[in-house]
């Protein structure tokens, strides 16, 4: 999908960003990662179903155009945040 950051100049620049073209497909494979989570007993099935609703609502708010955004800063808490926790 193509996103957007600001470069150094504080312009938006586009760029290709990798992952799911839509909340959707985050989703089906966020469900993947949930399993584990509660298989493992890492995180509850109450954190993880509101960690959807919020992302889903973060997408109604902002609109579609924003996902790149919304899925940048999820992936990023979900990699750097998280484990802190």
């Amino acid at each position: 999908m193509h996103g957007q950051r600001l470069g150094s100049d504080g312009k938006l620049v586009t760029m290709e960003v990798y992952g799911p073209a839509s909340v959707d497909e985050w989703e089906r494979c966020f469900l993947i990662f949930r399993v584990c989570c509660i298989m493992y007993d890492l995180v509850s099935q109450e954190l993880l179903d509101q960690h959807i609703a919020k992302i889903r609502e973060f997408v109604k708010r902002y609109g579609h155009a924003a996902w790149p955004f919304v899925y940048q800063v999820e992936a990023r808490t979900r990699q750097e945040h998280a484990p802190r926790v």
